[in-house]
This record gives structure tokens, sequence and C-alpha cells, in this order.
């Protein structure tokens, strides 16, 4: 009964895209080097912009396989999904060298091709829903960091512009959404003529992945679910509480190392010090940004934004160990490189489509939400209320939600397709209890911890690099390997 209603659904689904078939594969000359002993075949893809019929036009997404000479031995080529939603996939002239080097290293990879795609909306693809708007404000809302009215207000207004210019221009935002990104791979597949093929995703990917998963598509082998975002999740409800618990185990795994614990006998307590510190007492910092000099305040907020870009990304204990000693020196100029590091992220002309992120999490998060349980949320963690921009989200997705959200989306997925969830505990965006309950509705489903590591397995952690090569040649056996319970061991590139 359930394999009926799967190929029932798969289908309906070839179906619709039968009905709206304004899909087309051009094959193009490649725009980006492809290096001795390598290959690579690029095309632009074209496809409805809405597949129900309701509107007409088209986008365009760029497309890349990247093969080695002489062919791959898996018949399984990987499908890349990238996270955000609104990253990059990595597909311009100046991020490619970085995916050749990451296809030639990561064993994952070893004798199969990999098909990359920048999702509707989002780097390469046209139109893009880039947000040069919120970019240009960037600096003013650092500046404003220990004023959360003042830079809500800025945040808010760059929003609704872009906004406002995206929907002049014509476009629909309801048609940059996990499901029809879905079934953008889906038709890729389709149109490259891949029988057999395995996915590789990452955070927001993996909602992708998980709608492709439902729905059962011919030929998808397994799935590595990497820092895994479900779509049953309820993310603003307990943001702040994800990121007390990854401090919690930062604090703990500090306590493990006789040279960390020396210094910090509880690291949670002297990282909330020093936060508070700031916050009562901010420090006057001049920056060079784009070519001028800035004065910023350095700010507790803005050092715990720092602090959340460290736990999720870096060998956190060691790195905030380090800034932690820094500042207790007074380092102006430890002070000084956070500062321009964020600004950075905030003002840089980027490879993000702000305006992605927003057409989709604002629509398919926040009317969903539970405004008591988001304020409680903050209640019961005051210290991280403001811990950066992204704790603006809410009121910023306030003009981009659209009436009628449609509540299937936020149905939990089960699949019986082979599938690794692959977690770290340090991860302050998509925690531990994340990664078990999904893995859990999965028939076919496996967990793996990764102690040390934060958001994206894949970057931070050779053993989860080699436990998904183990997968990708087992999906039916769960990957083991001593290098789980051995400290992590960090990737080179």
């Amino acid at each position: 009964m359930r394999l009926a209603i799967l190929l029932a659904t798969a289908l309906l689904m070839v179906a619709t895209l039968a009905r709206a078939d304004t899909t087309s594969l051009a094959p193009v000359d490649c725009w980006f080097a492809i290096p001795q002993a390598h290959g690579a075949r690029c095309y632009h893809f074209t496809v409805p912009a809405s597949r129900d019929g309701e509107r007409d036009g088209s986008f365009t997404l760029p497309v890349a396989v990247l093969s080695r000479a002489g062919g791959s031995a898996h018949a399984d080529p990987v499908v890349y999904l990238t996270g955000g939603p609104g990253s990059s996939v990595g597909l311009t002239i100046d991020e490619m060298p970085g995916w050749w080097s990451y296809f030639d290293k990561v064993p994952w990879l070893a004798g199969r091709d990999l098909v990359l795609m920048d999702q509707r909306g989002s780097g390469l693809s046209r139109p893009s829903l880039d947000c040069p708007e919120v970019e240009r404000a960037g600096l003013r809302l650092l500046k404003l960091s220990g004023d959360r009215a003042a830079r809500r207000g800025v945040y808010v207004a760059a929003a609704d512009a872009c906004r406002e210019r995206l929907v002049a221009s014509g476009l629909d935002l309801d048609d940059f959404g996990t499901e029809a990104t879905a079934e953008d791979f889906l038709a890729l597949v389709g149109a490259l003529g891949i029988e057999s093929w395995s996915i590789y995703s990452v955070s927001y990917g993996t909602r992708v992945a998980l709608a492709l998963m439902r729905h059962g598509p011919p030929g998808l082998r397994a799935a590595v679910l990497d820092s895994v975002y479900p779509p049953d999740e309820r993310a603003y409800e307990n943001r702040r509480a994800s990121f007390d618990a990854a401090l919690d185990a930062l604090s703990r795994a500090c306590a493990l190392r006789e040279s960390c614990r020396a210094d910090f006998p509880d690291l949670r307590v002297a990282i909330d010090e020093a936060v508070a510190r700031y916050a009562r007492s901010p420090k006057a910092v001049s920056i060079v940004y784009d070519g001028e000099t800035a004065n910023v305040a350095f700010t507790g907020a803005a050092l715990l934004e720092h602090l959340f870009y460290l736990v999720i990304e870096a060998d956190a204990v060691t790195e905030i160990a380090v800034v932690l000693h820094r500042l207790k020196a007074g380092e102006q100029e430890a002070m000084k490189e956070m500062l321009t590091t964020l600004a950075s992220y905030y003002g840089d002309a980027n490879h993000f489509g702000e305006g992605k992120y927003f057409a989709v999490d604002c629509q398919e998060e926040v009317p969903f939400a539970d405004a008591a349980r988001l304020e409680a949320d903050i209640a019961a963690h005051p210290l991280l209320d403001n811990y950066g921009i992204v704790a603006e989200d809410w009121f910023a997705c306030a003009g981009w939600v659209r009436p009628e959200a449609d509540a299937t989306i936020k149905a939990a997925v089960t699949s019986g397709i082979p599938a690794v969830v692959l977690q770290g505990t340090f991860d302050a965006i998509t925690p531990v209890e994340i990664g078990r309950r999904t893995a859990s509705r999965l028939a076919r489903g496996f967990y793996l911890e990764f102690a040390e590591v934060g958001h994206k397995v894949v970057d931070q952690s050779v053993c989860g690099q080699r436990m998904a090569a183990a997968f990708f040649d087992r999906p039916d056996v769960k990957p083991s390997d001593p290098c789980l319970a051995a400290p992590p061991e960090r990737p080179t590139w």
C-alpha cells in the first residue's frame, strides 16, 4: 500500500511537470577553467516559474557536472544540495577552484561525478533574489549592534525595499519555495538521463533532500543529510535555546582539555561575563572597511555574534579561548579583527540571495511558529536575545509572509530511501535533537554524532567525510569507524 502511494505521488509529480513542460537543458561552454585530468559538462537549465500553470515565465539555472578524466567507477553521481536558503552552490569563476580542490580530496566523491546546480533565486540563477539593499545597510547595521531597536528598523526597511523591488519586477515570491526547488532537481536528473543517483545535502539543502525523499523519486539510491533542517522544525521557537545548548557543550568540552580547563575552569561563565562586560561598556574601535575608516562600537552583541560563528564553523574550543585571552588583555586589535570580519559578513557583495532566504524561510517558518514559545525562548535566555542580525529575522519576515500558508509543507518526512544523518554537538543552528528525531522517522535511516563539530560536518570533520564515503559504498549498513570516538581531525584544503 505504501509503495503504491509513493508511486502514485511520483507519477503525479511527473504528470505535473509534463503539463507545464517548458523545461529544457541546453549545453553551453563552461564559464570556468577546468584543470588537467578533470572534466566538466555545463548547461543552462530552463524551468517553468510555476508548474501549476497559474503563471507564465521561466527561470534559468546554471548546471555543472564535474568528472575525472577516464570516467567514474560508480554509476551513481552525487547531486549536491547546498544550504541557506539563498546560498550559492559555488559555480562562480572565483568559487570554482575551491570545488576542484574539494572534488579531489573528499573521499565520498572518489569515483563519482558531482552534479552542481544553483537553486532558483540563488547564485548565478536568473532571475536572482539578491538584496543589495540589505548589503548596503551592512556597516550601519553593525554600528547599531548595541541599539537593537534602531538596528531592527534599518534591517526591516532594507528587507522591505528589496521585496518591493522584486515584486515590482514581476516576480511572484511563491515560486521560490522548497517544493519547487525539489522539483527542479528531480527534473534535472531526468533531463541528464541519470538512472541512479545519490544526494549529499547540507543545512537547508537537507530540507530539499527530504522533500525529494518524500516523493520517492525513481533512481534515488542514498542520501546524506548533513546538519539536518527538516520541514517539521519550528526554528524560530528555539533559536536561543539551540545557541545556549551549543555553548554548554563547548564548556563541557573545554573542561575535558587540561590546557583549556586550567585557563577557564568554567568556560561558559567566562563567555557570559565577557559578553555582559561589553554590553555594559562598549569600546570604540576604528576599522578600515571598503577602503574607508569607520568608527564602530565593540559591544556585547558584536562579541556574541562573533562567538556564534566560531561555534558553528571553527575549532571552537581553541578559537574562543584565544578570543577571551586577547580580550582579557584589552587588545584593541582583537576587537578590530572581529568587527572587520563581521563587517564583511554584513556588507560585502556576496553569493547569498537574501531574497531567496526571506521568500523561503519567512513563508515556511513564521506562519507556523508559536509566538508564545518564541517569547518564552527569549525570556529564558536574556543574554542571548541580541546575538546578531539573525535575531531580527522574525521582524523582517513580516512583509514577506503571504496569505494562506500551506500547512502540508510542515509535515514530518518518512521515507524508505537509505539515509544517514550527520550532526555536530556544537551545532547552534540545527542541534543534535533535531538530527536524532529526523533519523528515527526514516525506515532505513542512520544517525551519527560528531563531538566538537559545529554546523556542516563535512567541512569540519575528516571522520564525517569518511563516514559519508562508507555510507555511499554500502547504504544499507550503518557506517562505523574508531574516528567517531576520537578527537576531531579538521580537514585541510
